[in-house]
């Protein structure tokens, strides 16, 4: 190795018109000692990837085997079912802990302000310790359950795509409503007009309203006078200049196919 930097000094000190020269030797020099560049014996060794989806490994460790012996189907007590992500993530986050107003079931960013997290620790405030009836969870499991609301609590990216469920048409005197819901929780901030088109015979309509926008869908008001012969078409998802994403931000599956995006039309024609 000595005789190898002795000799790599020489090839560098040679002039910028040798340099090519020097390049060449320099390659023939590995070959025949062995000095093999790229070899990775001086770099360190991959490090294992940061885990980023706390809430499926909270579901899989956690809520699946030891929380589900109690709350799972419609039977869970206080409405509290943790089947699966989704589930979880619904009944949990940012939902008012029944029992005792002052604090959510889960608080992102905040363990003292989140009850599941007083509830497995053992705290008084939250009454009896979590899991009822069973060991209580270990210290690894409840680093987990920190690290998962610490981290804001965010949903897990092994959530199924959110769809549509049903479409409901409802007539006044004056007035029509077309009520959206959707199976699973949205993105309130990604339902804005340009998400929606609305329009009567190709006539485009800009006088509608989004009205209850909440959790899992929208209702849209449209004024009869405003209809073309009272035909009615509104269009959710691609075409539109914005599209109406989950609570990762991913577009809800408008054509129920299985797969982020598509588009729907709800038509309808009104008697006259």
């Amino acid at each position: 190795m000595e005789r190898c930097f002795l000799f790599c000094r020489g090839l560098f000190s040679f002039s910028y018109g040798n340099l090519f020269k020097s390049y060449l030797l320099l390659g023939s020099l590995f070959l025949l000692m062995g000095c093999q560049p790229g070899s990775g014996e001086f770099l360190e060794q991959n490090e294992e990837p940061i885990e980023t989806d706390y809430l499926a490994r909270v579901q899989s460790e956690i809520f699946s085997p030891i929380c589900t012996q109690c709350h799972q189907g419609q039977q869970a007590p206080l409405g509290l079912r943790l089947d699966s992500v989704e589930q979880s993530f619904n009944n949990l986050v940012n939902v008012t802990a029944q029992g005792n107003g002052n604090f959510l079931r889960v608080e992102p960013f905040s363990l003292e302000r989140s009850f599941l997290w007083l509830k497995v620790t053992g705290n008084s405030v939250a009454g009896q310790r979590m899991p009822l009836g069973l060991p209580p969870l270990s210290s690894e499991q409840i680093q987990l359950i920190e690290d998962w609301i610490l981290n804001g609590a965010l949903p897990s990216e092994s959530q199924k795509l959110v769809s549509l469920a049903k479409v409901e048409f409802k007539s006044e005197q004056e007035v029509v409503y077309v009520q959206f819901t959707f199976d699973g929780f949205i993105n309130r901030g990604s339902v804005i007009p340009q998400s929606i088109t609305v329009r009567s015979m190709h006539k485009l309509i800009q006088s509608y309203s989004l009205t209850d926008v909440n959790d899992t869908g929208f209702t849209i008001r449209v004024t009869k006078d405003e209809l073309v012969h009272g035909q009615l078409e509104i269009l959710v998802g691609e075409n539109n200049g914005a599209l109406i994403m989950d609570q990762i931000n991913r577009p809800l599956d408008f054509d129920n196919n299985e797969k982020a995006g598509g588009s729907y039309v709800y038509s309808i024609q009104l008697e006259r």
